[in-house]
């Protein structure tokens, strides 16, 4: 009804978004229509920072260990709605978090996978962000869980031929005490290496 309100719709996403953090809730708000209602918050909203910021934490919360939102957010448009965020506020760091969170989650989702690799053109987006916010350990952790996770489905080599493999190696060499950065980034190389081979 005041999809319009860009007030309304940012505080709205944050109480989904909060009220994901629940197991119970996150199976109840996505029954209750909760994903269709933050992509549309964020469709009619697209040049607020605030409010795509919002709502792919939501998106993300709601994917966390629940399969069936994850496969309910790919097939609504989630995984375009978040790459679309990333390139529209490129510079927005605390955005860029949660969008590379929230992707991290839904990529483990095989579905989800070929929508971020070929659809959004996700990986060059994950690519981009990792470029631009090379300080920031949580995104360089979870962009390299997204390249890990589509790299298994990866046939066409787009990550590699894209510069993936010196994106992750960069994310390491910036971040050498996290390990978070280190074990993702491993993993991710891993993944990548056996489909070179």
């Amino acid at each position: 009804r005041h999809v319009q309100s860009c007030v309304l719709q940012k505080r709205a996403c944050v109480a989904l978004s909060n009220l994901a953090l629940n197991t119970e809730n996150r199976v109840t708000i996505a029954e209750r229509g909760g994903v269709s209602a933050i992509l549309n918050a964020m469709n009619k909203h697209p040049d607020s920072p605030r409010v795509q910021e919002v709502a792919c934490n939501a998106l993300a919360n709601l994917a966390l260990d629940n399969v069936n939102n994850k496969e309910t957010i790919g097939k609504q448009g989630g995984v375009q709605a978040v790459t679309t965020a990333m390139k529209n506020h490129p510079g927005v760091e605390s955005l860029q978090k949660h969008a590379c969170t929230g992707l991290a989650d839904l990529s483990t989702n095989a579905s989800n996978k070929a929508r971020i690799l070929r659809a959004a053109n996700g990986t060059q987006v994950v690519m981009d962000t990792m470029s631009r916010h090379f300080g920031s350990s949580v995104v360089q952790e979870k962009s390299c869980v997204i390249l890990a996770n589509v790299a298994t489905i990866d046939a066409d080599h787009t990550i590699c031929k894209s510069g993936g493999i010196s994106s992750i190696v960069s994310a390491m060499e910036h971040h050498p005490n996290s390990v978070g950065v280190q074990s993702e980034g491993c993993w991710a190389l891993q993944e990548l290496s056996q489909l070179l081979c």
